[in-house]
């Protein structure tokens, strides 16, 4: 997939008061082209994904990457991500990408990872079509669930998913290897969860009890479909945080919107998700949200052991910043300070 990308868009650039260096825009680049490559699928198949979350503050509030963000949220209906799925697992998946659930990663998180590498480096021969960015990049993919009408329906829902939820904290804790849990509570809601679903739960064939539990709650909410009412949510955050959920005709289209160097698709009904979600969403506000920033911190370590390198770190000693102050007190002029700053730079570049 080829974009015209111009040469400066890869410069650090300050946005929002905000340094974004050169690694996290070659970064962002790599994240939008393999996002345009998962919505090229999903178009050849007649589905539909389309930003959320943060990302869909970006695309609203800047047309382009919130400064402190370094990822993609995405969204796409429970029923188009199953059809979505059988066409990747039967030859549908492009070359060196791969979609991991719950299942692969052996979390019980129900967002789905868009990946485009099997390793958390690129082979050397990748780095050139990724802009020189080595590491592995993921879109994170998240669910939209239909929900039933009604009260008593919709009551009977809540039960289950905080059922699947309440087993899923036991199973957490034993696979953790907590002793002081409830063993007698946890036997009779695992009880009580197998005669609601009518099933089993067979640790030799089902695996881990929390990949099981979660592949049960995925398995419930997908029996749920647009016949079954008018509200739709994002299961996990609902439970969670008690919003998320909306009428379903917000969803009912999707309009292109512009996005860094390309156009990104938003629900028809992007405005009023938004204030359901985030209130003010226009009024930035630098927070922490339990990312690593940037996200390849931690990819660092293992792209130093594959190719054994040493990434280049600029580090200022107290004593010479020190001497620095001193010098300006001493009203050295700025030129030559900036002079003598650029020949070290030169220096250390060309080392």
């Amino acid at each position: 997939m080829n974009f015209d990308i111009p040469k400066d868009y890869f410069l650090d650039e300050v946005r929002d008061g905000f340094l974004v260096p050169s690694m996290i825009k070659k970064s962002w680049a790599v994240s939008i082209i393999d996002y345009k490559i998962l919505e090229e699928i999903c178009e050849k198949l007649g589905l539909n994904i389309f930003f959320m979350y943060g990302s869909l503050i970006a695309v609203v509030r800047r047309a382009g990457s919130i400064p402190w963000d370094d990822d993609i949220d995405s969204m796409i209906f429970h029923d188009e991500y199953q059809r979505l799925k059988v066409y990747l697992d039967n030859g549908g998946m492009p070359e060196h990408f791969r979609m991991n659930d719950y299942s692969q990663m052996g979390t019980g998180n129900l967002v789905r990872k868009w990946l485009d590498n099997y390793d958390a480096v690129k082979s050397k021969d990748r780095w050139e079509e990724s802009f020189g960015f080595p590491f592995v990049n993921n879109i994170d993919v998240m669910l939209v669930d239909y929900l039933p009408d009604g009260e008593e329906k919709m009551q009977y829902y809540r039960d289950v998913v905080e059922l699947l939820q309440y087993v899923k904290d036991f199973a957490d804790a034993i696979e953790a290897g907590m002793k002081d849990y409830d063993r007698e509570e946890f036997e009779y809601s695992l009880d009580l969860l197998e005669r609601v679903l009518k099933v089993k739960y067979d640790e030799k064939n089902d695996g881990k009890l929390s990949i099981w539990v979660w592949r049960m709650l995925d398995e419930f909410t997908a029996r749920y479909t647009g016949r079954d009412g008018n509200e739709v949510a994002s299961v996990a955050h609902y439970m969670t945080h008690g919003n998320g959920k909306f009428d379903k005709k917000l969803f009912a289209g999707y309009i292109d919107m512009p996005y860094e160097f390309t156009t990104v698709k938003v629900p028809v009904g992007y405005e009023s998700i938004l204030r359901n979600f985030f209130g003010d969403y226009m009024t930035p506000i630098l927070e922490w949200d339990g990312h690593v920033y940037p996200f390849y911190r931690n990819l660092e370590k293992a792209l130093q052991e594959k190719y054994d390198v040493e990434l280049l770190r600029y580090h200022f000693r107290e004593s010479e910043v020190s001497a620095v102050l001193s010098d300006r007190e001493k009203k050295i002029a700025i030129d030559e300070a900036i002079a003598s700053s650029i020949e070290l730079f030169k220096e250390a570049h060309g080392y």
